[in-house]
């Protein structure tokens, strides 16, 4: 722990953070979209905040973790949590030491645990208190997976490793050739870890044990998505990859795009949205590979009904038609960061500077969101 933390504390948050900002929609400057805008694509303004993110700092992550918004700004380290309900500030509190880097955390029932490249730290949800911290059995470049009482990691040096969230003790660990640029995703009572090489495995989360493994012909360098019957992996080597859950085979042949893909794809119903740097978004069948549609920007998924996809972009929500990819409506917005889905089909908007604004949905002919789809989907 370094010294004079509370004072440290308090000279972080009084430059970083600005004032909450709550209040009607009609009251209010800082909204990141025109409320008028944002009925006609079915949300009502819900709660706005400005963290006040100083010029000379930046947000390194945002995750909506439960009811927790958890924001971390660097540098300083400075951690945040606010209420998806409402957008009350709940705490803040500066974790680990400057010259550590911290990456996305992740929860586990009334726990936080965010690591840096070399340890985890664990705190407490509803306070923000930090209750210990373990060393990592191996360096690492990204956050974790979750699964069950273990922190799954994908290393620096090629590792995959399984380690006990309270005692830090290691369960297990399995080899691949480069480092990790992306985290293991879980898929079921099993692991998917693909490397920087292109590499990948398919894991035992409680013991480590292969199932199956395979290669793409470049670099792998943001999750991939997954669905019911496959992982759908996107490579430099200018492929998406459908892999059967069971086997690693492919599911169709990989769909060659023009560039070398370093965007994850996003599934949402039978859709596959492949992000094509310079060229905008694909959409591929899930079911047999066929190309749909592109849109000529890069925009990812938040919800669908029986007709329209609403989209995120960098300054734009778009109604987007299944069949055509036409753009029905575009509702410009401030610049964005990210994108999150929230309860309820509510969405929140996310600004460079830590602006957020919650939209609260009004439309009735939404499904009930699906966990994995929105966990596929929250950064334009």
């Amino acid at each position: 722990m370094r010294p004079s933390l509370s004072v440290l504390l308090l000279c972080v948050a009084a430059t970083v953070l600005g004032g909450c900002v709550m209040g009607s929609a009609g009251h209010n400057t800082d909204l990141l979209i025109d409320p008028q805008t944002a009925h006609e694509i079915g949300f009502a303004v819900g709660w706005t905040r400005d963290l006040g993110v100083a010029k000379d700092r930046s947000i390194s992550s945002i995750k909506l973790l439960d009811d927790l918004i958890v924001v971390v700004v660097e540098p300083g380290n400075l951690v945040t949590a606010i209420s998806v309900r409402n957008g009350q500030n709940l705490w803040h509190k500066i974790v680990g030491i400057d010259s550590e880097h911290l990456y996305a955390p992740v929860r586990s029932g009334e726990r936080l645990y965010i690591n840096s490249d070399s340890r985890m730290y664990r705190l407490d949800a509803r306070s923000g208190r930090i209750e210990s911290f373990v060393p990592l059995h191996q360096a690492v470049g990204t956050g974790p997976k979750l699964v069950n009482n273990l922190a799954i990691f994908g290393s620096l040096t090629g590792k995959v490793f399984a380690q006990n969230l309270d005692s830090g003790a290691i369960r297990w660990d399995y080899k691949l050739p480069a480092k990790f640029n992306t985290p293991p995703i879980q898929v079921g009572s099993n692991v998917f870890a693909a490397d920087s090489s292109g590499r990948y495995a398919m894991l035992t989360a409680d013991r480590g044990e292969l199932l199956w493994a395979g290669r793409t012909f470049g670099g792998v360098s943001d999750a991939p998505a997954v669905d019911h019957s496959s992982i759908y992996l996107a490579s430099a080597d200018r492929a998406m990859y459908a892999l059967n859950l069971n086997n690693g085979l492919d599911k169709w042949p990989p769909h060659r795009a023009s560039q070398a893909l370093t965007t994850g794809p996003r599934t949402m119903g039978r859709i596959v949205f492949l992000t094509v740097p310079g060229e905008g978004t694909e959409a591929i069948d899930a079911i047999d590979g066929q190309f749909r549609w592109r849109l000529p920007v890069e925009a990812h998924p938040l919800s669908m009904n029986a007709d329209q996809i609403l989209m995120a972009s960098t300054a734009s929500l778009l109604n987007v038609e299944h069949t055509s990819g036409r753009v029905s409506y575009r509702a410009p917005t401030a610049l964005l960061s990210t994108v999150l889905n929230g309860p309820d089909n509510s969405i929140i908007l996310v600004s460079p500077r830590g602006q957020l604004t919650r939209l609260n949905s009004t439309r009735l002919d939404l499904p009930k969101p699906d966990a994995r789809a929105a966990a596929n989907a929250t950064t334009p």
